[in-house]
């Protein structure tokens, strides 16, 4: 009994909606696909057109999906007009660019098929053209993000031959010290994923500087500014796990020239013509810069200089405490040399009032005030005292009277008793 040999064969049968040469998939791409990438719509939009039955290919009506094209081969119209023409009319189409600040949780995609919120969610409104982000941020990460429909910009801020500098602050766990610093500007070797498959890539920051240590009830924390010129996927969290380092927070903070400033989280506002222009200008001067350091020309300022965090230090007695300010120098307390300091005893305190005192080869002797008493004479009653009494009250100055009393009608001097 002989086996049959089983032979695979692609599925070529006629399908409703979709003629029979369009159902090979090795003929070429996705039909939605075709049309995404020309620039007429976004692929969902696509699939609805093709329900609707508005694109023919080859002058054959296709109203279902899968369908396969070739697109440099293939004539694909949309309501009967060739998809080149139509990118051409989008070419005049007038050229927008907008800075979003992009919260956490927002998907850097045009459309998901998981139904999570993405950027061009946030951003709606009338006669907008079809847009699409310029480069990408992951899910957890924040910040400057540009959404365009200018291709060109698009290539020249997004190439690695141009390098146009990004810089990013990040959050981490632990405390970051100079060799990681070190280790970061040297760069390290990544496995980088890519539409042909892996490749090995060398990845290094352009410039670290450290913005802030802190210590809170999770452990040390530091904060710091890196820029990078090229930017490959979630190159910043894989650069940091390399040497150890979580990343708690990050939020890209400039591209180029242009700043994040003045815009809330999921807030977006229209570049100017300044702000487009000055980064046509910006790319085109990282472009040379970047030829230049791969002939050799210049060196690549990788091993930046890294700052600091300013720390608080306690002040001192000599240092002023504002600009201009005289500096203060407080005497240092005298050291007792005498018999007390020999037993123990301590010095008194700043706080109290000390008067230098003088040190001297003999021991202190403890200085007492003579106190003299007046003598008081004991008086019998016989005696009387003819010096007059000061009255209760009077003037210490001046002539004194003598105080007397009535006795039986005559005058009789104080102290006197009565017979």
């Amino acid at each position: 009994m002989t086996k049959k040999k089983s032979t695979s064969k692609r599925a070529t049968h006629q399908r409703a909606g979709v003629p029979a040469e369009f159902t090979d998939a090795a003929r070429g791409i996705r039909l939605q696909k075709a049309l995404a990438d020309a620039g007429v719509s976004s692929r969902r939009e696509a699939e609805q057109m093709i329900a609707e039955g508005r694109i023919t290919v080859n002058k054959q009506l296709i109203t279902a999906l899968p369908a396969f094209v070739d697109p440099s081969d293939d004539i694909i119209r949309l309501d009967g007009k060739p998809i080149h023409k139509i990118v051409d009319t989008k070419a005049n189409e007038r050229k927008v660019c907008i800075m979003l600040n992009k919260p956490r949780h927002c998907i850097c995609t045009s459309d998901d098929p998981q139904g999570r919120r993405t950027v061009l969610d946030l951003v709606q409104y009338d006669n907008m053209p079809r847009l699409f982000p310029v480069g990408r941020l992951d899910a957890e990460s924040t910040g400057l993000l540009l959404l365009t429909n200018d291709g060109d910009l698009a290539q020249e801020l997004t190439h690695p031959s141009y390098g146009v500098p990004k810089t990013y602050q990040v959050s981490i766990r632990g405390h970051l010290e100079q060799k990681d610093i070190d280790t970061l500007t040297r760069g390290l070797v990544l496995a980088h994923r890519g539409p042909r498959g892996s490749k090995i890539k060398r990845a290094h920051a352009t410039e670290v500087k450290l913005l802030h240590y802190g210590r809170g009830s999770s452990g040390d924390r530091t904060n710091l500014s890196i820029t990078l010129r090229e930017g490959q996927n979630r190159e910043i969290r894989r650069l940091l796990a390399a040497i150890g380092f979580k990343v708690r927070r990050l939020e890209r903070m400039s591209i180029g020239p242009l700043q994040l400033k003045g815009i809330a989280s999921s807030e977006w506002r229209m570049l100017t013509e300044r702000e487009i222009r000055q980064l046509h200008k910006a790319a085109k001067q990282a472009k040379a810069q970047t030829q230049a350091i791969a002939e050799g020309k210049i060196v690549p300022q990788i091993e930046t200089v890294t700052k600091a965090p300013k720390q608080r230090v306690a002040r001192t007695d000599n240092k002023p405490t504002a600009r201009g300010a005289r500096k203060v120098t407080r005497k240092k307390a005298p050291v007792r040399s005498d018999a007390s300091a020999s037993r123990g005893t301590t010095a008194p305190s700043r706080a109290a009032k000390t008067t230098p005192v003088k040190t001297d080869s003999k021991p202190a002797q403890r200085v007492t005030k003579k106190v003299t008493r007046k003598k008081v004479t004991k008086r019998t009653p016989n005696q009387v005292s003819t010096k007059p009494v000061a009255r209760r009250g009077a003037q210490s100055t001046g002539r004194k009277k003598a105080s007397t009393r009535k006795v039986s009608g005559k005058a009789a001097p104080r102290g006197k008793r009565r017979g």
